[in-house]
């Protein structure tokens, strides 16, 4: 399963990387890759945007905080500003790609997700 945390769902930069995951489903489906996205808004925030967007995917809200601060995403530069990046984890539980970024431009790199997708196909 691939998880993208959204800096916010009003983050155009975020909002971007997310239609390149939409356009790559197919990929990721060949591949038996789930994609999810998270977002550090309530539910009914998330289920909004979601519909507004057309977003194929299932979107991830937290209970008691956000699904960011869950895995250690937390919020940077003086609490201001929420942190974004992805996570890769394969069958067995293990994760084959992770990585967070302050600056949204940074927090989704296609092409090392792409290589550690083909790496989780030769370990078939």
């Amino acid at each position: 399963m691939l998880i993208y945390f959204m800096r916010s769902t009003s983050c155009p930069v975020c909002n971007r990387h997310v239609r390149d995951l939409i356009r790559h489903r197919d990929e990721f489906a060949a591949e038996d890759i789930l994609v999810f996205v998270a977002v550090p808004e309530d539910r009914r925030t998330a289920a909004e945007w979601k519909t507004e967007r057309r977003i194929p995917f299932p979107v991830l809200t937290g209970r008691l905080g956000s699904p960011h601060e869950m895995i250690g995403l937390s919020r940077k530069v003086f609490g201001a500003v929420q942190q974004s990046g992805s996570v890769l984890i394969d069958s067995q539980g293990v994760v084959r790609h992770a990585h967070g970024a302050t600056m949204p431009v940074n927090g989704y790199r296609r092409k090392a997700i792409t290589t550690a997708v083909q790496a989780l196909r030769t370990r078939r």
